[in-house]
């Protein structure tokens, strides 16, 4: 093959195999990075994956712009009810609910969704049917209260959203003829803050994920598909290997590369 003799190229794919790559490595492979932006890798089709919170909200707040464009957007908020005797059932003060969403349940303040959006659940709702914390998939109905076909004002719960999980084993009991499945809202109880006490918050449990943190990408999860994970791997490889380092195209390196970072997925790849 022309590759056979770049030492260099030999080298570099040998490190990246192992997830051992040097920083001159890096910085080839990243000069000779393209990304096409159309088939299996456009955005709204392939989930990215960034290092940081700040970049996969920039990202989700970029494609939910451009699926307005094509579907009406609905902003939902989160229903907050004191579970105090003195205050029972008033909204609290903003000032106390807690700016961390993992210390209010998981549960988010607010979130902008459409037909098409794309989410991940944010919590367990039932292991025995695969709904749990982590399962993706896109919206394809927005169910209204009282057989309404639109939301009534800003910010009104829906009474559930239809999600087709790109596991299709996921809810197989409950879905519907469209292979969707209902999530309603959940809701749970946390502390408050400045010693307001507790507070029940009502959402969907549902975040936005046409892309998601490197750390949700959970090792464990991925060791429930090993057979899929050693082909995609082995994939990877043979997309490297069709180019040398004048023009190599690695499209997927940022995945493999996180993925093979890991001592667990290291070993399990080299058996």
């Amino acid at each position: 093959m022309r590759q056979r003799n770049d030492s260099e190229f030999i080298d570099l794919l040998n490190s990246l195999r192992v997830g051992e790559l040097t920083t001159a490595q890096l910085k080839l492979l990243c000069e000779r990075r393209h990304v096409p932006i159309n088939g299996e890798f456009a955005d709204r089709v392939a989930v990215r994956i960034f290092p940081t919170v700040r970049q996969v909200d920039d990202y989700n707040d970029k494609i939910t712009k451009e699926n307005a464009k094509l579907h009406r957007t609905y902003l939902i908020n989160a229903v907050d009810e004191s579970r105090e005797v003195a205050t029972y059932g008033r909204k609290p003060p903003e000032n106390v609910i807690p700016k961390d969403v993992n210390n209010c349940g998981g549960l988010l303040p607010s979130i902008r969704i459409s037909v098409e959006s794309r989410v991940m659940l944010r919590r367990n709702i039932s292991v025995s049917e695969g709904l749990v914390n982590g399962a993706m998939g896109i919206i394809k109905k927005i169910k209204w209260p009282a057989l309404r076909r639109d939301q009534l004002e800003d910010g009104e719960l829906p009474e559930a959203v239809y999600v087709k999980f790109d596991d299709e084993t996921i809810g197989r009991r409950l879905k519907d003829s469209n292979g969707c499945v209902p999530i309603p809202p959940s809701s749970t109880t946390f502390q408050a803050v400045r010693g307001y006490g507790d507070v029940e918050r009502r959402m969907l449990p549902l975040i936005l994920s046409w892309a998601v943190t490197v750390h949700k990408l959970q090792v464990e999860d991925l060791q429930k598909e090993n057979d899929q994970l050693k082909t995609t791997l082995k994939d990877h490889i043979k997309i490297l290997h069709k180019s040398n380092t004048h023009d190599l195209v690695t499209s997927r390196f940022r995945f493999t590369f996180n993925v093979c970072q890991n001592s667990k997925v290291k070993t399990m790849y080299q058996q």
